[in-house]
Order: C-alpha cells, then structure tokens, then sequence
C-alpha cells in the first residue's frame, strides 16, 4: 500500500513538473522533478519521463544523473533514454549511448514488425549517431580519422535518407557535410532538396498546377487541423540551422527570409531568429527593410514580459550596428 501511495505521489510531482512547464516557470518545473526523481526511483518509467523533462529544462548533471539511473534499472528498456542521454555527454561517452540508443530501436523496430511506423523515429536517429561521430572526430584534431569518419557518417546518412526519404534531417546534414568538404555545389543541392520537403507547408503558398493545387489541399488541411500541421515541420531549432546554412551557401536570400519570416511566425520569442531575418534582409541589398525588422524587435522588447532580455552573441551586434550606419549613412546622402 505504500508503495501503491508513494508511486500516486510520484506521478503527481511529474503533472505539477508539466503544468509549471506550461507555465513557463522551469525553476518550479525542475523542483517538482527533483522530487518526482527522488520519490520514484525505483521506478523505470517515471525516471525515464522524469530524465527527459530534466534534460529539457534543468542542468544537464542532473538529466544525466536520472537518465542514467533509469538505463542501470533496464539497461535495455529504452532507446529514448540512450538517445536523450547522448545529447547530454561529449565525446566518446556520447556516440556509444547514440549508437546504443540506435541499435536498441533497430531491434524494436524489427521484433514488433513496424518498420514504416518507425521510419521517420529510426532516420532521425541515424542522423544523430552520423552527426554526433563527426563532432567527436573534429574536436580530437586528426584529419585522417575524420576522412574516415566523414565517410562512414555519409553512408549513415545515405541509409538514413532511404528508411524515411520524407525527413529532411539526412539531405541537411549531407549538405553540411558536403559544405565542410568545400563541395559548395552539391551542398546547396542537397539543401534545397531537403527544404522542398517542408518549406511550402511553413510559410506562402507557391506554385502552379500540381504543386498549386497541392498548396491549395494544405491549406484547407491547415485550416482543418493547425497543430497536426505544426507537427508535420521539422523542429525549430532545426529550421533555425536551415536558414544559417541558406544564408552561407545560397546565392539568394529568399529562401533563408521565407524560413525565418515563418519561425516568427511560430514564435516571435527568439531573438536569433530577428537577428537572422535582419541579416537576410540587409544581405538581400534591403537595408531599410531589416532596419524595420530590428525596430520591431525593439518594440517587441519594450513591452513588459514579451521577451526575457539575453546577451546578444557578438556577430549578431556587429550585424545590428552593420545595418543601422548603413542606413545613417544613407540617410545623409544628398
């Protein structure tokens, strides 16, 4: 019986975890996580829910610390927990829970015979393992291990693309790959593969015929189901790293505006995403235009609670100050 009352307790700690959440107070969230951990360690399943939220919301020491209870508990219980857990370590430690993290799916994948169900799920986590490998072969410095890395990720990835060629993730790493390896062409290739994916149901309408009257069913699918839709985009911060590799590799800057115009969109509470939008804008040779996105962006943070206040990176001032002497100096032009 108190087993029965301390598990209640457990999972009651975890909904207050998620209703602060949703409230937008992390530091509540991560309290009532601590405690949902600490009454419910004996439990798998609530560490593990308890081991994401944290990786989420608290410090990566403590994430791990739970996520990794949970993996000593069944080792062989959770591909989530493997994969959740990589994105918390560095080096070597980080590919092995990675590459745990996919052979455990591949084995549920097989055994419960859902390969399409898992498809999306399994791609998405080979792109990870290839990623997660190149990081760790470029920070160790040796330029013949990472050629051989960089090869066998590329094959990953190329088994990544054909297990769900609707995921957009492989095409994009495969072009930043491609862009590191000073192959420009193929990398502005795959990238646009990859955002003909997606990038229609994020922003405008474009097209005719086919592509029009496909345009034209998701929108009406949008109107029907919007969250479904919002679903269907691959993450933010995904989209955010697609117009960064836009801006770098595409000759024009529609593209990246169109992606980051949707991101605000979405969220107008990222101040990157402002950021970038006024450096495709000034880039694009529309300086006027960005210096009105950045007086949006102050406006917006002039009102109480719109966006908490965060250092700007230095790249992203430099560009603010690049745009407004450009159009002081404009503006004092005869």
């Amino acid at each position: 019986m108190a087993v029965g009352l301390a598990q209640e307790t457990a999972e009651q700690l975890l909904e207050a975890a998620q209703q602060a959440l949703a409230q937008g107070d992390e530091e509540a969230a991560c309290a009532s996580l601590r405690q949902a951990a600490d009454v419910g360690r004996e439990d798998f399943e609530m560490m593990s829910q308890c081991g994401a939220m944290m990786a989420e919301v608290g410090p990566p020491e403590e994430a791990t610390a739970i996520l990794q209870a949970a993996i000593a508990m069944q080792p062989n219980g959770s591909h989530e927990n493997y994969l959740c857990l990589a994105q918390l370590l560095e080096g070597a430690p980080a590919v092995t829970a990675c590459q745990k993290g996919v052979d455990l799916l591949e084995s549920d994948t097989l055994q419960a015979g859902e390969a399409g169900a898992h498809a999306q799920l399994l791609s998405s986590a080979l792109c990870t393992l290839a990623e997660t490998k190149m990081e760790v072969a470029a920070e160790d410095g040796d330029a013949s291990a990472l050629t051989t890395v960089q090869t066998e990720a590329e094959q990953t990835l190329q088994r990544s693309h054909t297990i769900c060629a609707s995921n957009p993730e492989p095409l994009q790493a495969l072009a930043q790959l491609r862009s590191s390896q000073d192959r420009r062409e193929e990398a502005v290739t795959l990238l646009k593969q990859s955002t003909a994916l997606w990038l229609g149901k994020q922003g405008k309408e474009e097209g005719t015929g086919d592509a029009m009257q496909e345009g034209e069913a998701d929108g009406q699918q949008a109107q029907e189901e919007p969250e479904g839709l919002l679903a269907s985009l691959p993450p933010y911060a995904f989209r955010i790293e697609t117009a960064k590799l836009l801006l770098d590799l595409d000759a024009t800057t529609s593209s990246a505006e169109e992606v980051l115009e949707g991101l605000l969109e979405e969220d107008e509470s990222c101040l990157e995403v402002w950021y970038l939008l006024a450096l495709a804008q000034y880039a694009g040779g529309a300086p006027d235009v960005a210096k009105e996105t950045l007086q949006a962006l102050d406006d917006l943070l002039a009102k109480p609670g719109a966006i908490a206040p965060t250092d700007d990176p230095p790249d992203l001032l430099d560009l603010k100050d690049a745009v407004m002497q450009s159009m002081a100096g404009k503006n004092s032009d005869p």
